[in-house]
């Protein structure tokens, strides 16, 4: 599994711009203290940008093998993938395949396994959407100091048409801050 996160991070501190020939200083002659600004005041700018994280615990997930069970029911038991997601902004996370057809090797797997194989869904009851090649919104939240975005994934199988093999699917999780 791939993930791309878009996070941006900045912050600047710099002295506000002055002319050279109005030099700021201060100088003690015979005071206790001298003051630096009064009249034309000394300023500071900071800039913080949007930042955004998205972590999740492993780059590469393993869904379980199938069984008879998973055939019989046409799908598997959902898969949970937690998202943890960092924000001081609103946030939005997507998830699309970057392939049309999963990869196979093996004996004689099934060459033409569609993304559409893969369901996701944000509760293990579902509802489950097929996984496309489109971003796709999976969770939207405000600024955060740690939410968790529960991703599950379900494989569907069919007797006839999956053949054993190795299977493989890059996907693609995008964080952004609208």
């Amino acid at each position: 599994m791939r993930w791309t996160g878009v996070a941006l991070a900045a912050l600047t501190l710099a002295a506000a711009p002055r002319q050279a020939a109005a030099q700021v200083s201060c100088a003690v002659n015979n005071r206790s203290n001298c003051q630096v600004g009064g009249t034309t005041a000394f300023g500071m700018n900071l800039t913080i940008s949007t930042v955004v994280r998205l972590s999740f615990p492993t780059a590469t997930i393993a869904l379980p093998n199938a069984t008879g069970l998973d055939f019989a029911a046409g799908f598997a038991a959902p898969f949970l993938v937690p998202l943890s997601i960092r924000a001081n902004s609103g946030w939005t996370v997507s998830l699309s395949a970057t392939s049309a057809l999963w990869s196979a090797t093996g004996a004689s797997p099934r060459l033409n396994k569609p993304q559409s194989d893969l369901q996701w869904g944000t509760a293990v009851g579902g509802p489950f959407t097929n996984l496309s090649g489109s971003a796709t919104a999976i969770g939207t939240g405000t600024a955060t100091a740690g939410q968790t975005v529960s991703l599950y994934l379900r494989t569907r199988y069919d007797w006839t048409l999956d053949t054993p093999g190795s299977y493989s699917l890059p996907l693609v999780l995008t964080i952004s801050a609208p």
